[in-house]
């Protein structure tokens, strides 16, 4: 692999990324560029930088500035080659998550999406050119991760079909903007070859799922490494769990 691109490698689920993918550059002797993308560093990926194959991005993906700063820092990093696998983790919640639609100011709306949707598109689009770049390289293999992805990360809350009660207003609808946002890149990518994917990573112990989630960041990841390694162009466009389990809109 050329690169790997998470975002808000710093915490969470983008940290947990990062892990492991410095354990699989060991386990194979391998030296894939990892890129840990945030606004500021923790003590614990601090330590993971120590490895020189793994790089901290200063980004705030609602700056247009930082983001093509971002993509300049990785591109000199990558020299020749292109990134082949874009993962897009930035999220914030509602401001208050048990309340429903009459407490959902448009500010808040336009605040969550502005984060959820549009700096998530920022990136995507920002990153295409060397997300291209990777596919052109590695057009000998077919469409997977390993040649050239965009991995958003979704939630089973965005699904319409499964939605019943009203609460996280603002996040609920600016996932479920998300996921139509990866159908429609998914049309248009795949004929370069790269695939597109909205993953739901389970009900995670993150800032964004509390502390009373089912699963631990480690777990969370774990499920969705088989995803990452496996996927293929039958999943282009899709919303998929855990063991490709396909969520409806």
């Amino acid at each position: 692999s050329s690169g790997i691109n998470a975002e808000y490698g710093n915490k969470g689920i983008g940290l947990e990324f990062v892990k492991f993918f410095v354990e699989t550059n060991k386990k194979s002797g391998s030296c894939t560029k990892v890129f840990a993308c945030s606004r500021r560093l923790s003590s614990e990926l601090e330590e993971l930088i120590t490895d020189e194959n793994v790089y901290h991005i200063d980004l705030d993906i609602v700056q247009p500035e930082k983001v093509e700063k971002a993509v300049s820092k990785v591109k000199g990093i990558l020299g020749e080659k292109g990134l082949n696998l874009l993962i897009n983790n930035a999220a914030i919640q509602s401001y208050n998550k048990q309340a429903g639609v009459q407490s959902c100011s448009p500010r808040e709306l336009t605040e969550v999406f502005n984060v959820n949707v549009s700096g998530t598109h920022s990136m995507t689009l920002a990153f295409y050119p060397l997300l291209k770049l990777s596919a052109s390289q590695r057009s000998d293999i077919p469409v997977c991760c390993a040649r050239a992805a965009v991995f958003n990360i979704s939630s089973q809350l965005a699904s319409i079909a499964n939605t019943n009660r009203s609460y996280a207003v603002s996040y609920k609808v600016s996932k479920t903007a998300l996921n139509m946002l990866i159908k429609m890149t998914s049309l248009e990518f795949i004929e370069e070859g790269i695939l597109s994917l909205a993953v739901h990573p389970g009900w995670v112990r993150t800032g964004l799922g509390g502390f009373n989630a089912t699963l631990s960041t480690a777990q969370s990841v774990a499920d969705m490494v088989p995803l990452v390694q496996n996927a293929t162009k039958d999943y282009n466009g899709q919303f998929i769990g855990k063991d490709f389990v396909v969520f409806p809109n």
